[in-house]
């Protein structure tokens, strides 16, 4: 590896996108290295893994880490960057090489669908941009208080039941249908939640909700396009707000969400904040770059151009 690319180091999970990621590994890792040349990687053995070899990876002085797996995969790599709150290597860039379920955050950077030769060469050359992240503080799975990064969309509400759905079932047939099954099953015993929040320490809104998004990609759930033309790099959240939905309502949400028409329905509103708290008498689920970690209360923080990211194209 000259000095033209960065020193790498992969993280793959191989059992994203149902086991692909694993199988196909060996042609991925190929690739790679016919883009970088020599790079070193490690396979993660069971959830929560990545951050800590991301970690490590890092404080052994690797310049790029490579986030090999679906978006649970690059929520975990970007939480590795962080030790606490102090990032562990400063100079670091995050690398994204979509396999998996979702492959949201690819999307919006427009690498998923890119052949295997044209996705390696995306992380040629030691060019990047600076990108947002989320800071969220909330309670884990045991009532505890925890704090957590994302760096593609977070949302409370239905979000965090449909991420319990879809990593329970089989992907064998593909990411939209198991998040569009996933999010009916949900929508089918799912009710709305009671939900005090506000935006940027201004009034308190109170009111039924289905889900609130915090957006710094455009899309979420599979390509569902819930932001429409947010960017990772313009330092605030898109905020939506899918209020009290009947379950016909829920559904046509659900549906045009796919297309990004969904903002003009009745009980949808949008807005753009760089802080939101919200707390709820209910037990309301959380949803980080498609992973469940936890409950409200919960307090959502931008920290803009925290982290820099390859294949970000910078705005003009």
């Amino acid at each position: 590896m000259g000095d033209n690319n960065f020193k790498s180091f992969a993280v793959v999970n191989p059992h994203s996108a149902g086991g692909r990621t694993g199988r196909d590994w060996p042609r991925m890792r190929e690739a790679i290295r016919a883009a970088l040349g020599p790079f070193d990687f490690a396979l993660t053995g069971r959830t929560g893994e990545a951050a800590g070899l991301s970690r490590e990876a890092l404080a052994r002085g690797y310049e790029m880490l490579i986030a090999v797996g679906g978006d649970g995969t690059n929520h975990e790599v970007v939480n590795g960057f962080f030790d606490g709150e102090k990032p562990v290597n400063p100079g670091a860039v995050l690398a994204i090489f979509p396999s998996g379920t979702g492959g949201d955050l690819a999307r919006t950077l427009g690498v998923r669908n890119l052949p295997l030769p044209r996705r390696a060469e995306t992380l040629k050359g030691r060019d990047f941009s600076p990108a947002d992240v989320g800071l969220v503080s909330f309670h884990d799975h045991r009532d505890l208080p925890a704090r957590r990064y994302f760096i593609n969309m977070a949302s409370l509400g239905i979000g965090g039941e449909v991420d319990r759905l879809v990593n329970l079932s089989s992907k064998r047939f593909g990411t939209r249908p198991a998040f569009l099954i996933g999010g009916l099953r949900a929508s089918a015993r799912y009710r709305n939640k009671r939900v005090r929040y506000r935006v940027d320490g201004g009034p308190v809104r109170e009111e039924k909700v289905f889900a609130v998004y915090l957006a710094l990609g455009e899309y979420a759930g599979g390509g569902m396009r819930f932001a429409p033309g947010s960017r990772p790099d313009d330092g605030i959240f898109d905020i939506i707000v899918a209020g009290d939905l009947s379950p016909i309502g829920a559904l046509r949400y659900t549906l045009r969400t796919y297309r990004g028409e969904h903002l003009s329905l009745p009980r949808v509103a949008r807005f753009r904040g760089r802080q939101l708290e919200a707390e709820s008498p209910d037990r309301v689920s959380l949803d980080l770059d498609g992973e469940n970690p936890g409950f409200l209360p919960a307090a959502f923080e931008i920290r803009p151009g925290l982290i820099r990211l390859k294949q970000l194209k910078p705005r003009v």
